[in-house]
């Protein structure tokens, strides 16, 4: 209006759009020795568990027994390079899911974030 007064005339229910839910969620955990295997179950139900309470679909859960300070992993490698997958659930949810950040490696988890 003249008056800089700005009327919106869309319902309020198109202005608020819900979150936007990611569409291909994948879970990664980790343990870094064989001994620790049974751990990997743990923590993919863990994982699980608060996906289906935050209504993210799981696509595919992975295991991997390897070092988090190897950054040749093939299966965690094989996750950030496929361009169809959304959010990586990994075994204190910060953004996106992250049980442990150790789980999914030991140093250089902000670049992996970003």
């Amino acid at each position: 209006m003249e008056t800089g007064t700005i009327l919106i005339t869309e319902p309020i229910s198109e202005l608020q759009a819900a979150p936007e839910r990611p569409a291909k969620v994948a879970i990664y955990t980790r343990v870094s020795a064989a001994e620790n295997k049974d751990n990997l179950d743990g923590q993919a139900r863990r994982l699980q568990d608060y996906c289906a309470a935050k209504g993210y679909p799981v696509a595919q859960v992975v295991k991997e027994i390897g070092s988090g300070v190897n950054d040749t992993r093939p299966k965690l490698l094989k996750l950030l390079t496929d361009p169809t997958v959304t959010l990586i659930a990994a075994c204190a949810p910060r953004s996106g899911v992250v049980e442990h950040k150790d789980r999914l490696t030991r140093f250089g988890f902000n670049y992996i974030e970003q």
